[in-house]
Parts: structure tokens; sequence; C-alpha cells
């Protein structure tokens, strides 16, 4: 009975066969189970050597549940590609990955892009009055470094139609600012009859972009004074609210990350009439000042974990350096704006996470209202000097971060060494391989008597 069922078993296969003879799956474990129970009955009998020959798919046919549908298969997986990317699981075969960083269009824009920038902000806000009686009363100041994984500044740019949106919102420095400028009706520069707002730094670095959006009520004359805050021309109330962006252009010394900066001079102007005493004109400044460094980030998986490099690029910074502000290091003066502008050095072992920071700059002169007189206590053309180090940390903070051990400034004249009470340092690797770097700095000097403070970016290629 046995043997027929066998032989039954046998001519079920055969004909199986003939539907397709391509089809030859390996054993699955029911074929090799009833191999087992059969080699155990029947023992070393020459139909059993027989049956043993038989092809694979002979049993599993005939034992398999069927109708002749054929072997079930499970599609969507592929042996081998699951495992950990840079966004987590992934199912994409190894010969096929790409590099994760994306195609470079910076230098040369093709769709419309937001980048978050690392930025360095502050504001000072103050009224004076044209009396003289008062300087700079009524003062609130403020600052602010973001960081990697905080940014508070945005820059859109839309090569359709030329359009930069440049979005600030930084409630620790007080600004919140909204802009579009459009290029090149925008545009200005120091080379013309209208030169930029008060407050922008005349850059020498090569290919440094202007551009400039004002508006303006009353008589408030928003001319070309780059070196005055405007006036009222004679007309109250009156007032004038101007906005500046400046930037190098990408591609002019880096190629995947560079520097802006940002300004800012709301004015309002009011008579006011005291009782019992002359009438007056009171002006309400509210100036902000920013830079930032933005561009194509490096992905994680794409900065190196071994080797070391020296980015070599340009530094600037804004800042107020008043140590007088209390009357205690000298009599006291009012605080003005200032510039600094220069190179940056920073070297990176990859293979510890060490990073050293070495800064070079020249100040520029003090930027003045018409009613705020005195002297700043750091002239214009003092040589600025800061080395700081730090580390990077790709997965805490999406970069590099760290702090600053000495800064201070020296003129013909005199020097500051700066007591610092604060620093931070928080950047990030950018283009292929992070075959460039960009970050933002603050630096905050002297005792709660004074008010010291210098926000920065740099930028380097190596």
């Amino acid at each position: 009975m046995a043997l027929m069922i066998i032989v039954l078993l046998w001519l079920i296969a055969r004909q199986k066969a003939r539907v397709s003879d391509a089809r030859k799956p390996a054993l699955n474990p029911s074929a090799l189970l009833l191999r087992a129970l059969i080699f155990r009955l029947w023992g070393h009998s020459v139909m059993t050597k027989l049956f043993l020959c038989l092809p694979a798919f002979v049993l599993l046919v005939a034992c398999g549940a069927g109708g002749g549908a054929g072997p079930s298969t499970i599609t969507g997986a592929t042996v081998g590609a699951v495992g950990l990317g840079s966004g987590g699981l992934s199912g994409t075969p190894a010969a096929t990955t790409t590099s994760s960083t994306p195609t470079h269009t910076f230098v040369a824009p093709t769709v419309a892009k937001t980048y978050s920038a690392i930025s360095a902000l502050q504001s000072f806000n103050y009224k004076v009055d044209d009396t003289n009686t008062q300087q700079q009363y009524a003062q609130i100041y403020a600052g602010n470094a973001a960081s990697v994984r905080s940014p508070t500044t945005t820059i859109a740019y839309d090569p359709r139609d030329a359009i930069f949106t440049l979005t600030i919102k930084d409630t620790a420095a007080i600004i919140d600012n909204t802009v579009r400028f459009q290029d090149p009706v925008h545009r200005t520069d120091f080379a013309g009859n209208v030169t930029p707002a008060f407050g922008t730094p005349n850059l020498t670095t090569d290919n440094v972009l202007y551009l400039e959006l004002k508006t303006a009520t009353g008589g408030v004359q928003t001319g070309a004074s780059n070196t005055t805050l405007p006036d009222t021309g004679g007309v109250v109330p009156s007032g004038s609210d101007t906005s500046g962006f400046f930037y190098q252009r990408p591609g002019a010394s880096t190629r995947y990350v560079t520097f802006a900066g940002y300004v800012r001079n709301k004015v309002d102007i009011a008579k006011i009439t005291p009782t019992g005493t002359p009438s007056y004109l009171e002006t309400s400044y509210k100036l902000e000042r920013g830079v930032f460094v933005y561009g194509e980030q490096t992905a994680r998986p794409d900065v190196p974990i071994s080797g070391s490099g020296t980015y070599t690029g340009a530094f600037i910074a804004t800042m107020i350096d008043n140590p007088t502000l209390d009357g205690i290091v000298a009599a006291a003066q009012p605080s003005y704006y200032q510039w600094i502008a220069g190179a940056s050095t920073v070297g990176v072992n990859f293979g510890t996470g060490a990073v050293s920071v070495a800064l070079t700059g020249t100040t520029g002169a003090p930027f003045r209202d018409n009613h705020t007189f005195g002297t700043s206590f750091v002239p214009g053309g003092a040589a600025f000097t800061a080395a700081g180090t730090g580390r990077i940390d790709l997965v805490g903070t999406g970069g590099f971060t760290g702090s600053f051990q000495s800064a201070g400034f020296t003129w013909a004249t005199g020097s500051q060494t700066l007591t610092i009470a604060g620093s931070s340092l928080d950047g990030a690797f950018y283009g292929p391989g992070a075959a460039e770097i960009g970050a933002a700095l603050r630096i905050v000097g002297g005792t709660p008597d004074q008010r010291v403070d210098i926000l920065g970016a740099l930028t380097g290629s190596r």
C-alpha cells in the first residue's frame, strides 16, 4: 500500500514538472521532513533510493496545498539591504546607495531655497534730544548668538525673480524683522551717489554685495550719509525705517558657505512739550546689527572621522565696547556700534574632535547720531585678536561648539585686554567632505558695570 502511495506521488510530480520544468526551488522544510519519514519507514530499499533521487520540486508540489499556484514569494525587501542610514532605517540595496550630500547649487542657484543661518545679533534702543542735556537715555541693549540646532535667522532666495527674503526672529536679541530685497532694484554700494545706510561697514573684501530697503514718513531725511543718522528736516512727527543686507557672493572665496550681515535703523522723532519748560525734539533709535553664515551644510555621514585640516577665511563682527558705561574705568561715554573685519584660521582634528580658532581684524570707526557726542573707548583702526577652542559634536550640536580664552585690542596709544565674562562658538561644516566651515561667535567682556559685547561670524576653506 505504501509503495502505491509513493508511486502515485511520483506520477503527480511528473505531471507538475511538465507545466514548468524551469521552476526548481530549493528544498523547503516540509520536503525534508517527508523525506526523513520515508527513509525511516522503508529503510534502504531500492524504491526509497529512487525516491530520494527525485528532483526536490516533486515533493514540494505534491505536499503543498495547492491547486497549482506555484511557490509563494515575499516581495518588497532586498536581502542584506536593511541598515542604518543618516535618517534611520533604510531598505536601499547597498550597491545602489549614493552620497548623502545633496547636489550643490549654492554658487549658481537653479531653484528656490531657504537656508537656516548661524547668527550673532544685537540691538540697542535709546533716546536723545536736541537740547543735548541728556545723552542716550532710556537705553535697552540685548545680544544673542544662536546655535546650529536653534537658528533664529533664515535667508530664502528665489532665482526666478532674484528676491532675497531675510527673516530674523530672535527674542533674546529683541529683533523681529522680515524684509524682502529684490536684486538689483534694492542694490546699493559705496561707489555711487547713494551709499548704504548708516552703520553699514564698507568692506574691502571682494564681491560683497549690498541690498537696502528704506521707508520714511514726515520730514525724516533718509539721505546718502553712511556716517550720520537721519534728522528731522524741520517736520515732526517723523520716522524712517531702513533695513540693509550684505553678503559675500558665493564662489568669490567659498563655494558652499558665505558670510552676511544685517543693519536696521528705525528712527522716530517727536516734539515734546513739557509743562512750564520749552518744547524740544526727542529722537528714539532702534538700531539692530547682525552677522551670520549660511549655505549647504555637510551631511553627518560625510564629515570625516579621521585626519585633520586647517581652514582659512574671513571674519566679521559687530560690537559695542564701552567699559566706561558707569564712569568707573574713565569718564562715562556713550555707547557706539563698531565693526571688525579680518581673517580667521580654524584647525580641526577629525580624529580627536579638537577645534582651535584664531581671529585677527581691524576695528572700524564708531557710528554716531546727530545728538550724541563723546569718544569711543576703542578707536577706529585698532587691531583685534582672539583665540578659542572647541570640540566636534555632530550628534549633540550638529557641528562644533567652543569658547574663547583670550581677546583684546591694541592701538597706537593704548590697548585693551578683555576680561572675558562669557563666550561662545557655534559652527558647522559645509560642502562635500566638510570642505568648508562656518561659525558664529560671541565674546562678552568686562564686568557688570561695563558694556562690552562682540558678535561675529567666520568662514573658511581648506
